[in-house]
């Protein structure tokens, strides 16, 4: 075994990997770092003040996972927040649990996969708050039952559902959003991992997911001139329900193996606190200059080769040469 330096140079853009040569693949080399002890934290923008600060901020899917996380954040970080999701109860909840720490929140049930619902949602978050100054269109779901579905099993009724939630309920959102960001914006939309690679059994959420990235750059070409920036992240393994519910069904795959906290880099999945932060981040005057970019929001495993990192970088040095981000 030996282990190697080197120096990749991409379209001037230089990555330093270390890692270990086995049985003719590069894997990345063993870094035990603990986990990040804070949980939330105050984001300040170069100017000193808070990130957000009088911004009124929609997101979809608020009530759990990253959307919820990131609400927490952005009304830390000043935001005015008006969220949604399909789910009453836990939507309630998220909003006592906002509004219990000084936050300006609304809250509203909407099925994202209806257009009226989204129209309807972005005119009343207009008509409460006077305006709208960034979007984080969070809102998914994985699949419509408890199994892995190979496509030669897959059902009409799964296909449409989730490509309604998760690729039609993002362009819906994007349309009201963009009618109505008078003074420019930024937009915030989720892909995945799973929209920059395949995964077996999950072709539904994997192709809306790729489809995501497609209509963030679109979006982001369209809108432009009007001073509205759309940009996405994608998360790997990110300890959200929808991941935990995921990772229970049992699949015995190389995939699911290498997706497992003792394959990773750094010896633990991500908390939705840390791509919350990058959302802020990117719905920031701070990321003005910024996009029609995807941000992969993972580490890599230990045991896939160094190539899907050069794919995932590939995509963004493609889109820079294209005009659609600047970074």
């Amino acid at each position: 075994m030996s282990k190697t330096k080197t120096v990749i140079v991409i379209a001037g853009i230089s990555l330093h990997a270390d890692y270990v040569i086995r049985h003719n693949v590069f894997e990345l080399t063993k870094n035990e770092y603990p986990p990040p002890k804070r949980k939330q934290h105050l984001l300040k923008s170069n100017t000193g003040m808070a990130r957000l600060e009088g911004k009124v901020i929609c997101i979809t899917g608020a009530a759990s996972g990253i959307g919820f996380a990131l609400a927490k954040l952005a009304a830390q970080n000043g935001a005015r927040l008006s969220i949604c999701d399909i789910q009453r109860e836990m939507l309630a909840k998220a909003v006592a649990d906002l509004k219990s720490t000084g936050a300006d929140v609304l809250g509203t049930v909407v099925d994202v996969a209806s257009d009226t619902q989204v129209d309807s949602w972005i005119a009343t978050t207009v008509e409460h708050f006077g305006k709208l100054d960034g979007a984080a269109n969070f809102a998914a779901i994985e699949r419509t039952h408890g199994a892995f579905t190979q496509i030669k099993d897959l059902s009409n009724q799964e296909w449409n559902l989730v490509l309604s939630v998760n690729l039609t309920g993002v362009m819906y959102c994007i349309r009201a959003q963009t009618k109505v960001m008078k003074r420019g914006g930024s937009i915030v939309n989720a892909s995945s991992i799973g929209g920059l690679r395949g995964r077996e059994g999950l072709a539904p959420y994997c192709v809306a997911k790729h489809a995501v990235i497609g209509l963030t750059r679109t979006a982001a070409k369209e809108n432009g001139a009007n001073g509205i920036r759309v940009n996405a992240v994608a998360p790997g393994p990110i300890e959200t329900p929808m991941f935990q519910r995921l990772r229970d069904t049992p699949k015995d795959d190389q995939e699911t193996k290498v997706m497992t906290p003792n394959s990773m880099a750094l010896q633990r999945n991500g908390q939705p606190e840390e791509v919350a932060a990058l959302a802020v981040f990117l719905l920031s005057d701070d990321a003005s200059f910024i996009t029609g970019a995807v941000y992969p929001s993972m580490q890599n495993p230990k045991n896939v080769p160094l190539l899907l990192s050069l794919h995932v970088l590939a995509n963004d040095v493609l889109s820079i040469v294209d005009g659609g981000a600047t970074a």
